[in-house]
């Protein structure tokens, strides 16, 4: 399923159209435009479906340290089980990390640009929760320009480097079972 994924963000990044609908929304209260990243006490999370399925789930602390979600079991019914996985992200990820971040944090405050190009494809949003603000941009990969391209793009960095760098446990510590896309009975 990684792999399809990646392939979404990357092959829609590549889609750009002229710009002509912001679609980003913003949580209010937004934090100062020149607030660095990082700041004691932030978290960034990413949530990302299809058809109320979850594509991507992650969530990092300013320590380093976090938590990613992966459909571990399906059935044709269309239940599925979700593990949870704590992790660390090392010292050496942060620099790509903040990078990838920052760039879909500038989007939160500009706003994205979009042509609908295409019905139903993922959606999410990124969210940056501060100890008395939230920060927060709703996307649709169904909606194309440069700046939801280069959006797209920086989001599939910042999962790659969780993916590829940090220290993920191998067991999880949790196992969520949906039946009809409802939490059934969390384990934990």
């Amino acid at each position: 399923m990684r792999v399809g994924l990646a392939t979404v963000w990357f092959l829609l990044a590549g889609c750009a159209a002229p710009a002509v609908t912001p679609v980003a929304s913003v949580t209010q209260p937004v934090p100062a435009a020149s607030e660095p990243a990082g700041e004691s006490g932030e978290t960034i999370t990413l949530r990302l479906n299809t058809w109320g399925l979850p594509l991507a789930w992650w969530q990092v602390k300013d320590d380093g340290t976090g938590e990613i979600w992966r459909i571990s079991t399906r059935d044709p019914r269309g239940n599925y089980d979700v593990s949870r996985y704590h992790f660390v992200l090392p010292e050496e990820a942060g620099v790509p990390f903040i990078a990838a971040t920052e760039e879909v944090r500038e989007a939160a405050v500009k706003g994205l640009e979009c042509r609908r190009t295409i019905a139903d494809m993922p959606y999410g949003a990124m969210t940056w929760t501060y100890p008395a603000a939230e920060r927060k941009l709703d996307f649709d990969f169904g909606c194309t320009s440069d700046s939801a391209g280069k959006v797209y793009q920086a989001i599939g960095r910042a999962t790659q480097v969780i993916e590829k760098m940090a220290r993920i446990d191998k067991e999880p510590f949790a196992v969520d079972h949906y039946v009809g896309g409802q939490l059934q009975r969390p384990t934990p």
